[in-house]
């Protein structure tokens, strides 16, 4: 059993790898019993993206308007949102994308490692995969401390990535890198998120987020959000009560340290 009743990190079509429709996600969630979601679309500047900035951005905010319509009146706030792959790296691209826009999520991910994918083994090819590691913690770190954002996202992918390659991974071995990092997060007022897409996987590292979350509210991090990354409807919500036992286990309670949005973004929402 879970009480989380949010999730703000989610795909449509409006992203490239997006399955479903704004309106499909929306009704899903309130399958799940969800009182509260973001859509946040990819926004990405890496030449080997594909794609550049936030494609169809007014089309994305003008079905976004149909939706809080739509589905506020069944008990679903639906918020803007947009997930910035490395924006620290293209800071002016990324600057003008959110101070031109009304999201009311901002949400920041690293995508991309020395010019690499980091969903990619390319990543990890003829290295050490614990100097990736540490190179890995060491952007996150530069990412948390040099762009504005509100929520970091799946800040373990690389560790994800390692997994499918078979190979393991162990905080200890380089937890001043990764203490670091999370210190630089609390730091700068981020939220870190603890994202579902792998906690029920046989072969997850459940036990080493649980240590990183200890290591984040050791370094004064207050505040954390458990997201699904759904890309399709079948993933919205999912496993949430995993997710929230894994943040029990490290100390954080709900509601206190949960994120949730500005009270006047929801009455701006509503209105």
């Amino acid at each position: 059993m879970t009480n989380i009743t949010t999730d703000f990190h989610m795909h449509s079509t409006f992203s490239p790898d997006g399955d479903d429709s704004p309106a499909v996600l929306c009704q899903a969630a309130l399958a799940q019993g969800l009182t509260a979601i973001a859509i946040t679309e990819h926004a990405e500047w890496q030449p080997d993206a594909g794609f550049t900035g936030l494609p169809e951005t007014e089309v994305y905010f003008a079905e976004m308007a149909r939706c809080r319509a739509k589905f506020a009146a069944r008990g679903l706030q639906v918020y803007t949102g947009v997930e910035l792959g490395n924006p620290h790296q293209f800071y002016d691209e990324a600057t003008w994308l959110v101070e031109s826009y009304p999201f009311d999520v901002v949400i920041a991910s690293l995508h991309w490692l020395n010019g690499h994918n980091i969903h990619m083994p390319e990543c990890f090819a003829d290295r050490d995969p614990y100097e990736v590691y540490t190179e890995y913690f060491i952007q996150l770190a530069r990412l948390a401390s040099d762009f504005h954002f509100d929520i970091l996202a799946h800040f373990d992918r690389i560790i994800w990535r390692g997994t499918l390659l078979g190979i393991g991974f162990d905080p200890h071995r380089i937890e001043w890198v990764v203490r670091h990092a999370l210190a630089t997060v609390a730091e700068h007022g981020r939220v870190l998120e603890l994202n579902t897409r792998s906690v029920n996987d046989p072969d997850n590292w459940n036990e080493a987020m649980v240590t990183m979350f200890r290591w984040f509210r050791e370094a004064g991090g207050n505040r954390v959000v458990i997201n699904s990354d759904a890309h399709r409807r079948g993933e919205v919500g999912r496993n949430r009560a995993i997710a929230q036992q894994m943040l029990a286990q490290a100390g954080f309670t709900y509601p206190a340290n949960y994120f949730q949005l500005n009270p006047a973004i929801q009455l701006d929402m509503a209105a």
